[in-house]
């Protein structure tokens, strides 16, 4: 009798053990570390996992990480149809947050590879990018487009007024580069738009070909001039 009760004892003490630890609500969730579970299985606490996948059967498949505070998402999404995505995503406010690439090195230190901002910005070898991209080093590609308007066609229209040549000599003596350029200083502290700086440079080209066609025309001129003054002297 005394072990009946003992061992009745023993199990009603493990049973409500067992029910602070892991609760199993109504719900069907599992708990491990807490007594209100909100999801099939929540473990409040570090856990390890040594399997190398988790897997869902089925079309469609979900696998995100979020922390508690609902500011970060990282995850993976398989719809029914085409196509797979990752993604990293902030779930609370953007704009001055973002996201970092980071290499951890042999000797304890980290190297930023990469930064995303909040605000959509990206930048490689730089950690605060003003532009949608900003790189910090050499880019190699085979082809780079410049999307741009207001290509420099309205040099050759009737109504464009053409800087003289005199004048073009006056303003590279006083500042000692071309009308319209940037100057030398003000490229290596503002560096240069490609886009800008190529509608500039086919300006300058356009100009220089007109002062050509007009040279040209004055010196078929002259040679008809000097033509009609040899002439006489000839005859003689």
């Amino acid at each position: 009798m005394y072990k009946l009760i003992s061992i009745l004892i023993l199990c009603t003490g493990l049973s409500s053990q067992a029910q602070n630890t892991y609760p199993f609500p109504s719900s069907g969730n599992l708990g491990i570390g807490t007594t209100s579970p909100i999801a099939r299985l929540n473990v409040s606490g570090t856990f390890v996992v040594t399997g190398a996948n988790l897997d869902k059967n089925g079309v469609e498949a979900n696998l995100n990480y979020l922390l508690g505070d609902g500011k970060c998402l990282i995850g993976w999404n398989r719809s029914g149809g085409m196509g797979e995505s990752d993604f990293i995503t902030s779930q609370g406010p953007g704009g001055s947050g973002g996201f970092s690439f980071i290499q951890y090195n042999s000797d304890g230190t980290e190297r930023e590879l990469m930064y995303m901002r909040g605000n959509g910005n990206i930048g490689i070898g730089i950690t605060n990018p003003a532009e949608k991209l900003a790189v910090n080093g050499n880019i190699r590609a085979k082809e780079v487009k410049v999307e741009t308007n207001n290509w420099p066609d309205y040099v050759f229209k009737a109504n464009y007024s053409l800087l003289p040549l005199n004048q073009t000599e006056k303003y590279i003596n006083l500042n000692g580069h071309l009308p319209d350029l940037p100057s030398a200083l003000v490229v290596e502290k503002e560096g240069v738009s490609l886009g800008e700086m190529n509608k500039l440079l086919l300006k300058k080209i356009e100009e220089l070909t007109l002062h050509l066609i007009a040279q040209d025309k004055r010196i078929d001129e002259l040679s008809a001039t000097i033509q009609l003054i040899r002439k006489p002297l000839v005859i003689k």
